[in-house]
């Protein structure tokens, strides 16, 4: 099962309505929050360093298990920086390559269903990935700083993709505000800056009309 995962040092459903979503759960350092399936309590917690967090969360049937892991290569970059870096999909290989050490992975594993989604403002990456006991939904979730992955898997054969898709897209943090509002100042600095440089273009384009008089 997913939450027999081991992670390498390298790596540093008949459809559910999103209603049954709706249990909130809060990681108690407050490092990520995430709306659960109706039923599932809370998250367990694996494992755990400083750089690495683990929980698990489901019943026999069904599961997800998420990681934050610290990205200390991207704790100054700009909401704005971050977002474009990620906006583009990662493709088979590479989604195939970050998890290709964790336990449900095979070989032969396919990617469908790469792609990424906005939510919150934020691209999330996202795949379909076939695993030893079936497709495994997937998500990544940038952050400066930080990454959030998503993974939930069926045990039983039912489909629970739309389920877990919503699980999986439902992953906030509580710094999310503060993301919100340095990129507004980040963009209204921009156009402040853009505002001056046509305001000097005209100052220009009207001193040299003076001086051709």
């Amino acid at each position: 099962m997913l939450r027999s995962i081991v992670i390498a040092a390298a790596l540093a459903a008949a459809a559910v309505t999103v209603a049954q979503a709706q249990t909130p759960w809060t990681e108690a350092g407050q490092a990520f929050s995430v709306t659960l399936p109706k039923g599932w309590g809370k998250l367990d917690k694996m494992s755990g360093s400083p750089t690495v967090l683990e929980y698990a969360g489901g019943n026999a049937n069904e599961e997800c298990v998420f990681y934050r892991f610290e990205r200390v290569e991207t704790v100054t970059a700009s909401p704005t920086a971050l977002k474009k870096a990620w906006s583009t999909p990662l493709g088979g290989p590479k989604w195939l390559e970050l998890t290709a050490k964790l336990s449900w992975a095979q070989p032969t594993s396919v990617v469908t269903d790469d792609k990424v989604d906005t939510v919150n403002g934020w691209p999330v990456q996202t795949a379909m990935i076939s695993g030893a006991n079936g497709p495994v939904v997937a998500a990544i979730h940038p952050r400066p700083g930080a990454e959030i992955w998503v993974f939930c898997q069926s045990y039983d054969g039912k489909d629970r993709v739309a389920q877990f898709r919503t699980t999986a897209l439902s992953v906030t943090t509580p710094r999310d505000a503060d993301y919100a509002a340095a990129e507004a100042a980040e963009a209204a600095k921009a156009a402040e800056a853009a505002k001056a440089a046509e305001d000097a273009a005209a100052a220009a384009q009207q001193k040299g009309k003076k001086k051709n008089k």
